[in-house]
């Protein structure tokens, strides 16, 4: 009878639980993503300027977003999300302000900002021209969005999402 020979192989089993940062266990596959798909956002919007106006105590009033949407994801419902996800961003001040562009035509480069500015703001306003724009504004518990419904982009529609619409946003306060 011919001898029989084993061989021992140690075998390393290695449970891995939470440890892989970004990963765990999902439907019962392992290594997929805890969180979501950074692809799965039903709408692109990216914000490219934040500004803090600050108070002569240097208490923190307002806050200014730039941001620029897809033209395309331009709708009165996408623009109630960005004001809900810009708010859960930007919690403080209790004033914020987010202008909304929809092409890059609408948005001043470095260069362009540097040859200086006429008005209050250094940015090509989102509501005149030839792309959507919108302002959604943050006041307290009030809540408005303003917009450009359709071309030629120069009328405002103004939507009351939450309290009142304040009459002027003057002087960098809100109306009275």
């Amino acid at each position: 009878m011919i001898g029989m020979v084993s061989f021992h192989v140690p075998v390393l089993i290695i449970i891995v639980v939470g440890l892989t940062p970004g990963f765990a266990q999902t439907n019962g596959e392992i290594g997929q993503p805890r969180h979501r798909d950074w692809r799965s956002a039903e709408f692109r919007y990216v914000i490219y300027s934040n500004e803090a106006n600050i108070d002569d105590p240097g208490k923190l009033i307002r806050r200014d977003i730039y941001v620029l949407l897809e033209e395309r994801a331009f709708s009165i419902d996408n623009l109630r999300k960005l004001l809900i996800l810009l708010s859960r961003r930007f919690p403080t001040p209790d004033w914020l302000v987010a202008w909304v562009n929809t092409s890059l035509m609408q948005i001043p480069t470095p260069e362009e900002l540097d040859g200086g500015v006429v008005s209050e703001r250094p940015w090509i306003d989102p509501l005149e021209g030839d792309h959507p724009g919108a302002v959604l504004i943050r006041i307290g518990d009030n809540e408005i969005l303003r917009y450009t419904p359709g071309p030629p982009y120069h009328n405002m529609k103004t939507i009351v999402l939450k309290g009142t619409d304040p009459p002027t946003l003057t002087n960098d306060k809100p109306g009275k």
